[in-house]
């Protein structure tokens, strides 16, 4: 039975170079991670208090006149679930 060896070996004369674009986006969803995160027990309250006024404001507004506050809603609670999925990604 022959064996191949594997060479381990492996020299590369020019390293992957990676984009300036990549990094400044890594570098700005950093930053706003750190700024989200920072603020985030105050922003927590006042996202949940803004989803449940959309939620109020819904169920009062749909009754009446059949408005669309609940797309207004979904939106509001899209971005809080959005959010606290941003925030606890890095952790």
């Amino acid at each position: 039975m022959n064996v191949i060896p594997i060479r381990r070996n492996l020299n590369y004369s020019n390293p992957p170079r990676v984009h300036m674009g990549s990094k400044v986006v890594s570098r700005f969803v950093s930053i706003l991670w750190f700024l989200v995160a920072f603020f985030w027990p105050v922003l927590r309250w006042l996202l949940a208090i803004d989803v449940t006024f959309q939620f109020f404001r819904m169920l009062i507004g749909f009754s009446r006149s059949g408005l669309y506050f609940d797309w207004s809603f979904f939106l509001h609670f899209l971005l809080y679930t959005c959010m606290i999925c941003f925030v606890t990604s890095k952790r």
